[in-house]
């Protein structure tokens, strides 16, 4: 049973800003961004699931995720990873909070999932 956990309103607001600062520096990049976000585009689902950004600049895709501490090693962040992780031709970025980005890194490994770029946000 695939149980979604809440976050904190705080975990959100966290969520949100991390998802919002990756949005515009791919922007800033050059990117054409959608992100689960109010103010952007909505990124496309991918066999059932929403990320919360999808950014393509010519041949380029990366598909990111932004989790918080208390949700980075659920059953439904795995099977996001494991869906994100494997649509061809694209690569997948996960932004955390730097207090759990090594927790992060672990469930990733004991997944085996493949994460091509890792992102934190520093302070927390």
């Amino acid at each position: 049973m695939n149980v979604l956990i809440r976050r904190s309103a705080n975990a959100q607001s966290l969520h949100d800003y991390m998802v919002k600062l990756r949005a515009n520096a791919l922007l800033a990049d050059g990117y054409s961004v959608s992100a689960d976000l109010p103010g952007f585009p909505q990124p496309p689902e991918i066999r059932g699931h929403i990320p919360d950004i999808y950014a393509v600049k010519s041949s380029s895709k990366i598909i990111s995720e932004a989790e918080t501490c208390d949700t980075i090693c659920s059953e439904h962040t795995r099977d996001q990873y494991t869906v994100f992780s494997n649509v061809p031709g694209s690569e997948f970025h996960v932004i955390v909070p730097h207090s759990c980005l090594e927790k992060a890194q672990g469930c990733a490994t004991q997944w085996r999932i493949r994460v091509d770029r890792w992102w934190y946000q520093e302070g927390y």
